[in-house]
Protein backbone atom coordinates (compact mmCIF):
# COMPACT_ATOMS: atom_id res chain seq x y z
CA UNK A 1 0.00 0.00 0.00
CA UNK A 2 1.17 3.66 -0.81
CA UNK A 3 1.68 5.79 1.72
CA UNK A 4 1.66 8.93 0.39
CA UNK A 5 -2.01 8.54 -0.50
CA UNK A 6 -4.04 10.83 0.83
CA UNK A 7 -8.06 11.18 1.96
CA UNK A 8 -10.11 13.88 -0.23
CA UNK A 9 -12.83 14.74 1.03
CA UNK A 10 -15.72 16.33 -1.58
CA UNK A 11 -18.60 18.22 -0.17
CA UNK A 12 -21.31 19.50 -2.83
CA UNK A 13 -23.11 22.62 -1.14
CA UNK A 14 -25.30 25.58 -1.98
CA UNK A 15 -23.69 29.07 -0.84
CA UNK A 16 -24.82 32.71 -0.67
CA UNK A 17 -22.14 34.51 -2.59
CA UNK A 18 -22.37 38.10 -1.79
CA UNK A 19 -23.06 41.39 -3.57
CA UNK A 20 -20.48 43.63 -2.05
CA UNK A 21 -17.05 43.63 -2.09
CA UNK A 22 -14.16 41.80 0.56
CA UNK A 23 -10.95 41.61 1.08
CA UNK A 24 -8.80 40.05 -1.56
CA UNK A 25 -8.91 36.04 -0.57
CA UNK A 26 -6.90 33.67 -3.27
CA UNK A 27 -9.60 31.00 -2.63
CA UNK A 28 -12.56 33.14 -3.14
CA UNK A 29 -12.90 33.99 -7.07
CA UNK A 30 -14.55 38.16 -7.54
CA UNK A 31 -15.37 39.42 -10.67
CA UNK A 32 -13.54 42.74 -11.48
CA UNK A 33 -14.77 46.34 -10.88
CA UNK A 34 -17.16 47.77 -12.05
CA UNK A 35 -18.70 44.09 -12.16
CA UNK A 36 -20.61 42.96 -9.15
CA UNK A 37 -18.57 40.65 -6.85
CA UNK A 38 -20.75 37.68 -7.78
CA UNK A 39 -20.72 38.71 -11.76
CA UNK A 40 -24.38 40.23 -11.39
CA UNK A 41 -25.47 36.61 -11.44
CA UNK A 42 -29.20 36.37 -9.72
CA UNK A 43 -28.89 32.29 -8.21
CA UNK A 44 -32.78 33.25 -6.30
CA UNK A 45 -33.03 29.21 -6.04
CA UNK A 46 -29.71 30.06 -3.52
CA UNK A 47 -31.88 32.86 -1.60
CA UNK A 48 -34.91 30.95 -1.24
CA UNK A 49 -33.03 28.61 0.36
CA UNK A 50 -31.76 31.01 2.83
CA UNK A 51 -34.76 32.36 3.31
CA UNK A 52 -36.78 28.70 3.73
CA UNK A 53 -34.05 27.53 6.24
CA UNK A 54 -34.08 30.70 8.41
CA UNK A 55 -38.37 30.42 8.38
CA UNK A 56 -37.76 26.51 9.37
CA UNK A 57 -35.13 25.98 11.52
CA UNK A 58 -33.88 29.62 12.41
CA UNK A 59 -30.65 28.86 10.28
CA UNK A 60 -29.04 30.60 6.90
CA UNK A 61 -26.94 29.42 4.24
CA UNK A 62 -23.48 29.24 4.45
CA UNK A 63 -21.24 31.37 2.59
CA UNK A 64 -17.43 30.76 1.54
CA UNK A 65 -15.85 32.59 4.14
CA UNK A 66 -17.96 30.80 6.68
CA UNK A 67 -17.29 26.98 4.91
CA UNK A 68 -13.84 28.45 5.19
CA UNK A 69 -13.57 29.16 8.98
CA UNK A 70 -15.76 25.80 9.38
CA UNK A 71 -12.90 23.71 7.71
CA UNK A 72 -9.56 25.12 9.62
CA UNK A 73 -11.83 24.54 12.76
CA UNK A 74 -12.32 20.76 11.90
CA UNK A 75 -8.66 20.00 11.53
CA UNK A 76 -8.93 20.19 7.45
CA UNK A 77 -7.28 21.70 4.94
CA UNK A 78 -9.28 23.55 1.79
CA UNK A 79 -7.82 22.55 -1.36
CA UNK A 80 -10.01 23.53 -3.97
CA UNK A 81 -13.21 25.37 -4.40
CA UNK A 82 -15.37 24.41 -7.30
CA UNK A 83 -17.86 26.83 -8.60
CA UNK A 84 -20.77 25.21 -10.57
CA UNK A 85 -23.21 28.71 -10.28
CA UNK A 86 -25.70 27.94 -7.75
CA UNK A 87 -23.67 25.12 -5.65
CA UNK A 88 -19.96 24.88 -4.90
CA UNK A 89 -17.66 21.76 -4.33
CA UNK A 90 -15.05 21.66 -1.36
CA UNK A 91 -12.47 19.99 -2.23
CA UNK A 92 -10.61 19.03 1.53
CA UNK A 93 -7.85 16.85 2.56
CA UNK A 94 -6.84 15.76 6.45
CA UNK A 95 -4.81 18.25 8.02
Amino acid sequence: MDSQRSIHLRIDEYRIQSTSRVPHNEKMIQAPAPLLPNFGVGRIRTHYLDMTMMTLLNSEERTLEDYIELVEMSGLNLVKVWDFGETILLELVLA
